[in-house]
């Protein structure tokens, strides 16, 4: 079956390095590849591998008599030295992909099996070697673990050593920082809720994820977007602990905004409670798009959300309730005072953007608001009407009957001007009344010569 492989080992798949090759011949090696994993190089032999290794069994599946390979050892001064023929006219096979080197050698098996496999990141050198019928590729892992792979000679070996080298290099210098970048994301872990966003262990960790993206694009020819996978995976891990510094410290402005609606300060609390708002959506957002979100960030989520949307709801219960307490005030111009009050808080959350907190809306807002509009003005016109009343009962000789007219004309004048910026109040009510105790101050000052 390796043996359609043979093809393969005319091509470097240059083309499409992420997606691998269009061949139908690469699905002879699916079962052994990783997810992920795509084919740059394929080399054959006729020849059998030679593998010197400390751990003969890490290193070397071992063949048993049935499946026909011609194995022999010689015990060196570090190590054993394997090698290892393919059976009767079959080949063996070199194989490097995006993130391994692999060597396979032909037998009468129908399964396709690894016999010796390098990380790339493992690799410690890869040479090629040139003799006098022959060249060879040299891979080394340490300093005694080795294979020697000699290729038919229209393979190119030292293209593959330049690849393995400057691949296995990158690799390296991605493990090694994205090593650090996990170091100090733990580290920023154990400092929270402490710690903001700018803390060192924070700067530390983005250094060196910064410093692993530049070496997973520093080879044109290298797998790149694996590379960023991996890299990617450590972003999601600091990007969901900053996310949990950020719910940290919100949580810590919520119990702000609880003690300012406690202390009587609702109107206090409503610029801090819409920005609240948009920060918990954003968080929320960030949990979702990342694909390492914590269980534990999402436990910190949903415990702060709980908490806002309580001093929400307590924010827009003592907001009604001074709404309450206007509407049961009897005395009109305390009554104005209190309904302005009440006004205040819905002005004052329109103008932040206030929608959703405590289940409240921008339309419920802009609808209560209207109410406490259209009361304000009724309690205007009640001041009115009760200095009009006073100015009848003194009589229209009074000296002080004029002055109670003019207060109540004051009072109406206001509230005009209020129904007249209010869309569902008339003010031809107003405008009679107006006319009337005009008339009425008139003659009072008239009686008195003041006309």
């Amino acid at each position: 079956m390796l043996n359609s492989l043979s093809e393969l080992s005319k091509q470097t798949f240059q083309d499409d390095m992420d997606t691998g090759v269009a061949s139908s011949n690469v699905e002879v090696l699916e079962p052994v590849l990783n997810d992920g994993e795509t084919i740059r190089y394929v080399m054959v032999s006729t020849q059998g591998i030679e593998h010197k290794s400390e751990s003969r069994e890490r290193y070397l599946k071992a063949k048993t008599s049935t499946d026909g390979a011609d194995q022999t050892a010689a015990n060196t001064g570090d190590g054993r030295t394997e090698t290892v023929s393919p059976d009767g006219d079959r080949s063996t096979y070199a194989v490097v992909t995006s993130h391994r080197v692999l060597f396979l050698v032909g037998t009468g098996a129908e399964e396709v099996t690894v016999d010796i496999e390098f990380d790339l990141v493992d690799i410690t050198e890869a040479n090629s070697g040139s003799g006098m019928f022959s060249n060879s590729l040299v891979v080394e892992a340490g300093d005694a673990t080795s294979v020697k792979f000699v290729p038919t000679e229209d393979a190119d070996p030292a293209a593959v050593a330049d690849y393995v080298s400057r691949i296995s290099s990158a690799w390296k210098d991605i493990e090694t920082e994205l090593a650090a970048a996990s170091e100090a994301i733990e580290n920023f872990e154990t400092v929270l809720p402490a710690a903001s966003e700018d803390h060192e262990h924070v700067q530390e960790a983005q250094s060196r994820l910064s410093a692993a993206s530049q070496a997973a694009t520093r080879h044109a020819d290298g797998p790149r977007e694996q590379m960023m996978a991996r890299i990617g995976r450590v972003e999601d891990e600091l990007d969901t602990l900053l996310v949990r510094s950020r719910l940290d410290h919100i949580g810590s402005v919520v119990g702000d905004i609880h003690d300012a609606v406690s202390s009587g300060n609702a109107t206090d609390a409503i610029e801090p409670l819409v920005e609240v708002d948009q920060r918990l959506d954003a968080a929320e957002q960030e949990l979702n798009e990342s694909a390492a979100s914590a269980e534990t960030a999402w436990e910190v989520y949903e415990q702060v959300r709980t908490d806002f949307d309580r001093v929400a709801k307590a924010t827009v219960r003592a907001a009604l309730k001074s709404c309450d307490a206007a509407a049961s005030t009897e005395y009109p111009v305390a009554a104005i005072d209190a309904w302005e009050s009440a006004r205040e808080w819905f002005d004052t959350a329109q103008e932040a953007g206030w929608d959703g907190p405590g289940g409240v809306s921008s339309e419920a807002l802009a609808f209560q608001e209207a109410y406490i509009e259209g009361r304000r003005i009724d309690a205007i016109r009640r001041a009115a009407v009760a200095e009009e009343e006073t100015a009848d009962d003194l009589g229209e000789t009074h000296d002080e009957a004029a002055d109670h007219y003019e207060a109540a004309l004051g009072y109406l004048r206001d509230a005009r001007d209020a129904a007249e910026a209010y869309p569902h109040a008339s003010t031809e009510y107003l405008d009679s009344a107006v006319e009337r105790i005009e008339d009425k101050r008139d003659v009072s000052e008239w009686d008195w010569g003041k006309a």
